[in-house]
């Protein structure tokens, strides 16, 4: 998203204070437009895309005298001088929600009390703004790739009623499109092993019947995060596999290979484990029969793929953050699957420097913190990948993070930190749809606390291993929410998608990645300042062009 330097401004009507800001930039309950540096007359939205790209920004407004009533915002057609359109229908509309974040001891700069995430659907008849309260309202806008590269002109018109009184005011609205066209994902560069399931310890419960798993399925898909499934004790559904290609994923994982059961009528062998005590060296040690087990599971949904020619989208999972002490039992399954099913690919996350080049590993995940330039130079040599990834690590405010209480700009500069290394070839996130509330507490969905106000019920605090009461963080493990009407998007999964878009396009581009260098500069050494990510952005669209 390209918003220039004009569009610092903001603008007062009918005694409610108006004012753009970025898709970057995170709005609090008691913000003002002031707190982001707006003053001026300037009202209108200006953002730069290429074909094929989701592009966002948000329209701020406040009434300390009264509420607002009955706000929307309608959306007109953008045309060009050429006669070119983008269709309406190509533009949505969300309120920002707000979820009360508590503070947790497990990670820094934790809660805060009211923090906005949630995209919550606007009503027909618009949603009410409390008086002295700050609204966001996000505008999405898609580019179909077969659009003309040109300047697209229009405006949003912002109604409400205040005291009685309908209001309206309209925000100019300039899109210029460039020539170049976003990789659709069947022709991504970037690796995607984005985990989500829809079982009993994931979204399903929520819904029951109401819903199957498809729109959960299409939210992430949307958001260049498929939802791949990488904890699977049973080989994967043959219906997914196909949906998963049918969308264009290239990277579709088929079971756990670590997490069968360590004897035929046991329970799974990391059931119940958490990574204290995986890091603490425990490893599994595998039998000749739980290799054969394996392998004889395994080969039906082999002979799937090769029948539907995919095997080349298929990889198998295993060991997850497990310590080098499990080096032998990496090359005992690994070794077992390369030989029996030499087309598959292999991927663990392993935090282990340096790196065996000989293990029979295709993709080493690391998380991101710990790159070594040294250790993946060798590893890419040898013609193989490194993946990065976080979780509720690191927890450092010292690092990027995707917490419900980080500025959103660090959501994107992950992967900007990625394209600048030009390393890592994908990125790995453990869970995108965990939900797990305090224990004994029901599962939810999330709903507005009063009519059409944006503070919502839903308690983000997630105990990511129940057994543990002292750990929960607000939105780890989970990037979408359950809602009355199906999955809820989030302002940090728009945040991701754009950081995902922005590697693709600036991938293993020399002239590009060099620029990045002034947003960020390694896992500890960035800059948040949204202007000039977006000017940044900019300047490198224009030498890409």
């Amino acid at each position: 998203l390209l918003l220039l330097p004009l569009l610092a401004s903001a603008w007062t009507y009918s005694g409610t204070n108006y004012c753009v800001l970025r898709a970057t930039e995170n709005v609090r309950p008691t913000d003002t437009c002031a707190n982001f540096g707006r003053a001026g007359a300037a009202d209108n939205i200006d953002i730069v895309a290429v074909r094929g790209e989701y592009e966002s920004a948000q329209i701020f407004l406040r009434n300390d005298a009264n509420a607002l009533n009955n706000v929307s915002v309608v959306v007109s057609d953008l045309s060009s001088k050429g006669n070119g359109l983008i269709s309406s229908s190509n533009i949505q509309v969300f309120q920002v929600g707000y979820v009360f974040c508590d503070q947790s001891p497990r990670y820094g700069g934790s809660g805060g009390g009211w923090r906005p995430d949630p995209l919550l659907t606007m009503p027909s008849t618009g949603v009410t703004v409390p008086q002295s309260t700050a609204q966001s309202l996000w505008i999405k806008l898609w580019i179909p790739p077969a659009t003309a590269a040109a300047t697209y002109s229009g405006k949003f018109t912002v109604r409400s009623v205040v005291n009685g009184s309908s209001q309206a005011h309209d925000v100019a609205v300039q899109v210029q499109v460039l020539g170049q066209t976003m990789p659709p994902l069947a022709a991504s560069n970037i690796g995607s092993a984005w985990s989500g399931e829809w079982t009993s310890s994931y979204f399903q419960p929520y819904y029951g019947d109401k819903w199957n798993k498809t729109a959960f399925f299409d939210i992430m898909t949307e958001h260049r995060t498929p939802p791949d499934a990488i904890y699977l004790s049973k080989p994967r559904d043959e219906d997914d596999i196909l949906y998963m290609a049918s969308v264009g994923a290239k990277w579709i994982a088929i079971l756990d290979v670590s997490s069968l059961p360590l004897t035929p009528s046991g329970p799974p062998a990391y059931r119940g484990w958490t990574s204290r005590n995986r890091l603490g060296g425990s490893c599994a040690n595998f039998t000749e029969e739980y290799v054969q087990r394996m392998l004889d599971l395994l080969a039906p949904t082999v002979n799937f793929l090769e029948k539907q020619k995919l095997l080349q989208f298929a990889y198998v999972y295993g060991f997850d953050e497990n310590p080098v002490s499990c080096e032998p039992q990496v090359r005992k399954l690994f070794g077992a699957i390369k030989s029996k099913f030499p087309g598959l690919r292999t991927m663990a996350v392993l935090n282990w420097s340096p790196m065996p080049i000989d293990l029979p590993l295709d993709v080493w995940v690391l998380q991101y913190q710990e790159f070594n330039a040294a250790d993946a130079a060798a590893w890419i040599k040898a013609g193989k990948q490194q993946f990065w990834y976080h979780c509720i690590e690191p927890a450092s405010l010292s690092n990027l993070n995707t917490f419900i209480e980080r500025p959103f700009i660090q959501n994107r500069l992950l992967f900007w930190l990625a394209a600048r290394l030009s390393v890592p070839s994908g990125w790995l996130y453990y869970a995108v749809d965990l939900y797990n509330p305090y224990p004994g507490q029901p599962r939810r969905v999330l709903n507005r606390l009063n009519g059409t106000q944006p503070y919502t019920d839903f308690n983000p605090a997630n105990y990511i291993w129940p057994q543990y009461l002292d750990i929960f963080a607000n939105g780890d493990g989970q990037y979408i929410y359950p809602g009355p009407d199906g999955p809820i998007g989030t302002t940090r999964l728009e945040n991701i998608r754009d950081g995902l878009e922005d590697w693709e396009l600036f991938f293993h581009r020399a002239n590009a990645t060099e620029s990045l260098n002034v947003m960020v500069r390694s896992a500890t050494d960035w800059t948040e300042d949204s202007l000039l990510l977006e000017t940044t952005r900019r300047s490198i669209l224009q030498i890409l062009a």
